[in-house]
């Protein structure tokens, strides 16, 4: 009886095969859309607070629309350095000298931006392009 019931399941339920062609037949026709992983603009800054605070990449071009990755590592450190990308970004502490921040965000307007070392106060370039 076991036997019988698992026979009939196995017949009802479609092979993997064919749940899968139908998908590929409605994306091949247009009807469903496949989902594109959004692109990241991913970026390795450097912060040096001696002898005069700066960023490296200074400025630093962004498009708008498209999700930044910064891989901050601050160079020098004497207290907490905090980071500051308005109105993007607002106050990231970053880690220990040699390790690296990650401070992501999508910039949704274009202009000329100011990234800020708010404990020494310098600063660097954004700029965000369409």
């Amino acid at each position: 009886m076991l036997t019988i019931i698992l026979a009939v399941l196995l017949l009802l339920v479609p092979s993997r095969a064919e749940s899968v062609a139908p998908a590929r037949l409605q994306m091949a026709q247009g009807e469903k859309t496949a989902q594109v992983p959004p692109k990241v603009q991913e970026f390795e800054m450097m912060m040096s607070v001696y002898p005069t605070g700066k960023f490296s990449p200074d400025p630093m071009t962004v498009k708008k629309g498209m999700r930044v990755r910064l891989l901050m590592k601050a160079l020098h450190r004497e207290h907490l350095n905090q980071i500051s990308i308005r109105p993007f970004v607002t106050n990231v502490t970053l880690q220990p000298p040699g390790k690296v921040t990650v401070i992501e965000f999508v910039p949704n307007k274009t202009g000329t931006f100011k990234i800020r070392n708010l404990g020494h106060d310098f600063e660097g370039t954004l700029v965000v392009v369409e």
